[in-house]
């Protein structure tokens, strides 16, 4: 199921990166989402909980409030690269441009 759930999440921020970047224009007739990827979570115990998208970075945080972490997923290498570690129940999250 979590793999699921994240492979969807990973079709909505695909496509969030592409409307943002001009390349899915309204009223088309392509599908609103596909699957683009399944990344997956071996590490990651517990429900996950809200996600912050940095399109320039092509990242996808991840609040995974049942392991206490936050999951750094690179999109393009399709892989779980870094994690915040010790949170209290993290719940959501935000990604400000410019900064690294």
């Amino acid at each position: 199921m979590k793999k699921l759930c994240l492979a969807l999440l990973v079709a909505i921020a695909a496509v969030a990166c592409a409307s943002q970047e001009g390349e899915t224009p309204q009223g088309s007739e392509t599908p609103a989402l596909s699957q683009v990827q399944s990344i997956q979570l071996p590490n990651v115990a517990g429900r996950i909980d809200h996600l912050a998208l940095d399109s320039e970075g092509a990242r996808l945080f991840v609040a995974a409030l049942g392991n206490s972490t936050v999951e750094v997923i690179d999109l393009e290498a399709g892989s779980c690269t870094d994690e915040i570690k010790n949170l209290q129940e993290p719940q959501g999250g935000r990604v400000c441009p410019g900064s690294q």
